[in-house]
């Protein structure tokens, strides 16, 4: 089954390389994603969701390098020279990056910038680019986009732009979007629409889709699957339902009980995670989420757990990379 997968991550480590020695904020990240799959990958910042995906992307910093096996369609991608990674970034695995002002040209018309992938990757002529550009800014929402098309970035909200950053991702057709936490600074009824859009467009498009959140109750109710990291390692992924209802590791649990809830009397304080995430450039030989677990062990600091199925018979199947997962409704 993996091996017929869309794309296939393999024991990916990222190292990246400073003044103050080597840290892996990626350990050890493994993958499956299917066509048409949708999968959310969660944690606070810091946690090596982005830096995965920019491995996956060929866009990690200089001074990091990424070791193991990324294939897509089987090919290897950590093998591809730049000529390689243009052709595939892009045109067949797309990207919406964090914050849409810094992704767009301030100096270029917005239906231009859409319109530069489709001429690159799809060989069309910038009439037709055009047109196309015109037509994939009216499908994500921007109206008027037959007349808008000419506008510069700084014209449009910020919920407009993610559009016009999610235009210019799908308008090369890929067969992979990933999107880094597109909800970002936005409030809740554009969140809502905007992860509203990116179903509807996955469904009609049949692409696969990586959601890159902090927040695992805004993703869970629009991905299939959802994968929890923390300090560069996996420790819990399986259906979303399963992680929404029955999370299982206490770290899952705690980014539950750590989102906001109506009803709370005025002036109450929001619960958090004390503590922080452990260095990595030395991180613990136990479990790297010791030093914060509410429920930690003597030999959760031994050595680092390995990872284990849940009893059920749920597809795919819940794991966790605890010693003591917990069970039951995290309520």
């Amino acid at each position: 089954m993996l091996n017929n997968s869309l794309l296939h991550i393999d024991n990916l480590t990222v190292q990246v390389h400073t003044h103050r020695g080597v840290a892996e904020p990626v350990h050890g990240f493994d993958l499956a994603l299917q066509r048409g799959e949708t999968l959310g990958l969660i944690g606070e910042s810091g946690s090596g969701k982005t830096m995965a995906m920019l491995a996956v992307m060929g866009l990690l910093p200089r001074n990091a390098q990424a070791f193991g096996s990324v294939r897509f369609h089987g090919k290897e991608l950590l093998a591809l020279d730049a000529a390689g990674w243009r052709q595939v970034r892009g045109g067949q695995i797309g990207m919406v990056f964090q914050e849409p002002m810094t992704a767009l040209n301030p100096l270029q018309r917005v239906g231009d910038q859409v319109a530069e992938g489709v001429r690159l990757h799809r060989g069309l002529d910038a009439a037709a680019a055009r047109e196309q550009a015109m037509a994939w800014l009216d499908r994500v929402g921007i109206d008027r986009a037959s007349e808008r098309w000419r506008d510069y970035p700084h014209q449009f909200s910020g919920g407009q732009r993610q559009r016009i950053v999610l235009a210019s991702a799908l308008a090369c057709q890929p067969e992979i979007l990933i999107a880094d936490e597109p909800t970002t600074a936005l409030d809740s009824t554009v969140q809502a629409q905007m992860l509203r859009l990116l179903q509807d467009l996955v469904e009609a498009e049949g692409l696969a889709l990586i959601l890159i959140s902090h927040d695992l109750a805004l993703v869970a109710h629009h991905v299939q699957r959802l994968c929890v990291l923390y300090a560069g390692r996996v420790m819990e992924h399986g259906s979303s339902t399963a992680l929404f209802d029955h999370a299982a590791h206490p770290y899952t649990r705690a980014l539950l009980a750590a989102r906001p809830k109506l009803g709370l009397p005025r002036g109450q304080r929001l619960t958090s995670i004390p503590g922080r995430m452990p260095d990595l450039y030395a991180p613990p030989p136990g479990c790297r989420f010791a030093d914060r677990c509410p429920i930690v062990q003597e030999a959760c600091r031994v050595a680092e757990p390995p990872e284990q199925v849940l009893p059920g018979d749920g597809q795919p199947a819940h794991c966790v990379r605890c010693l003591f997962p917990q069970e039951g409704s995290h309520g």
